[in-house]
């Protein structure tokens, strides 16, 4: 089901470019991505009648290896919608995670030795 198929259907889109995404979060130091944790989580939640309030959620992000798992959930969640809908996920939920995580590392710069 192709984009403008769902848009005349009235269904959301997870779909975001991720240069969008980067440059975004260029531009606003790393803050767009707890507004897109935030929007992703509310429109999941919207999207599948679940009980769960989108700001805790985000508000996970900001404990320390509880954030970690809060984003694979997040991606668990998404890959899980996407094959519902019959849709492909490009990349599994771990592997996302994980270079979600190393990037924010990187980004943040690596202690002396490296």
């Amino acid at each position: 089901m192709t984009e403008e198929t769902k848009k005349e259907k009235g269904q959301k889109s997870f779909k975001q470019s991720p240069l969008r995404l980067y440059i975004f979060c260029v531009f606003t130091l790393g803050i767009y991505f707890i507004y897109w944790f935030y929007k992703t989580w509310k429109q999941i939640k919207e999207h599948t009648n679940e009980k769960f309030n989108p700001i805790l959620r985000t508000l996970g992000l900001f404990i320390p290896i509880f954030n970690i798992w809060m984003l694979f959930k997040l991606f668990d969640t998404v890959k899980s919608l996407k094959e519902k809908q019959n849709l492909h996920f490009e990349y599994p939920p771990g592997v996302l995670t994980f270079l979600f995580v190393l990037f924010s590392l990187l980004s943040k710069g690596l202690p002396d030795p490296w």
